[in-house]
């Protein structure tokens, strides 16, 4: 009989959390067979309600943190998805560029291909998000040649609006 054993006399139980919802119950123990006064009671509804607020934050962080790890699976298993068939239709067009030389429809077919090298560096930003999410990758500063990118941003949008000039 552990009561006896530590000398417990009297008992008492504090629900943790108030109303409706209640996460556990605070049991407190005395030595004296008296009951406890107004300021016990008081003192172990505070106590109470303290660890009802840390079983609380707790449960919410739990929550937080399998959510996090369920983005995060989801991110990665759609990046896997998207990039075969964006690697094959990539792969296809620049076979077929090839192919077709200086035939009007090799336009189309390099269309084809910047818009599927477009989906593939989408793809390849959700890799790299995921894993700046999880504190797996290490970001080094490198330059860059803002000629050479607005040459490539120009030539990509002069295709898409040939009656503009930039």
């Amino acid at each position: 009989d552990v009561l006896a054993m530590t000398g417990t006399r009297a008992l008492i139980a504090v629900p943790l959390g108030g109303g409706a919802r209640s996460s556990g119950v605070l049991m407190v123990g005395w030595s004296a067979s008296s009951a406890p006064t107004a300021d016990h009671r008081g003192s172990l509804a505070a106590v109470a309600d303290q660890g009802a607020q840390a079983l609380e934050r707790a449960r919410l962080h739990a929550q937080e943190r399998d959510a996090q790890q369920l983005q995060e699976a989801f991110i990665s298993v759609i990046s896997h998805e998207l990039r075969t068939p964006i690697t094959t239709i990539l792969a296809g067009s620049r076979i077929l560029r090839r192919r077709l030389g200086d035939d009007t429809s090799a336009d189309l077919v390099l269309d084809i291909e910047e818009e599927s090298e477009r989906l593939f560096r989408i793809v390849e930003d959700l890799l790299v998000l995921s894993r700046l999410e999880r504190h797996n990758l290490s970001i080094a500063q490198e330059p860059v040649h803002l000629s050479h990118l607005v040459d490539r941003v120009i030539a990509s949008e002069a295709r898409r609006w040939p009656t503009t000039t930039f």
